[in-house]
């Protein structure tokens, strides 16, 4: 049992293959916390905030923050990278339809 912790630990992204999925399923689950807690943080400032584009400045500042850490330490997310681009960037669109209007 001790081998194959060892093992396990030691493979790397080139070695065992259980290992190998269960680091990508754990990245996943970070990212979708993340994309969760981005869109609650936009909806709160816009909800609160008049002027669109400073809510947008900060949701857009913490998804660069998320791409920024994660390019430095999983290069192999660059596919996940990309589809979480677009989620976000949906999903910015979305609330910008329903800000707050000015009166």
């Amino acid at each position: 049992m001790t081998l194959n912790k060892t093992r396990v630990r030691s493979a790397g992204w080139g070695g065992n293959i259980r290992a190998k999925c269960h680091q990508v399923q754990h990245l996943q689950r970070r990212m979708n916390t993340l994309l969760v807690h981005c869109y609650t943080v936009t909806f709160r400032r816009i909800s609160s905030i008049v002027n669109f584009s400073v809510a947008a400045g900060a949701a857009v500042g913490s998804w660069r923050l998320f791409i920024y850490t994660h390019t430095h330490t999983h290069t192999h997310t660059h596919t996940h990278l990309q589809a979480f681009e677009a989620f976000f960037c949906t999903s910015l669109s979305f609330l910008y339809e329903r800000r707050p209007q000015q009166h």
